[in-house]
């Protein structure tokens, strides 16, 4: 399951990925869609559109307990 939230100038994505190691997390930023993949012994992959493009070089990332949660800051436009 992965949920998506726009709060402002930042958006925020939630995956949940029981017996996933840290290290076999893969993600990718391209514009307004995210990659998400996991090797190893349980394989996950799916593409997320997101509510707008954001900058890759901004991640920020947490995996705790089986959940990943990312915080990605919105592309400046101007």
């Amino acid at each position: 399951m992965v949920d998506v939230f726009d709060e402002g100038e930042q958006i925020v994505v939630v995956a949940e990925l029981p017996g996933v190691q840290m290290a076999d997390i893969r993600v990718q930023i391209n514009a307004d869609v995210l990659a998400l993949e996991t090797t190893g012994e349980r394989r996950y992959e799916k593409e997320i559109l997101l509510p707008a493009a954001i900058d890759p070089t901004t991640i920020q990332q947490t995996y705790r307990n089986g959940i990943l949660e990312l915080r990605l800051l919105r592309l400046d436009e101007a």
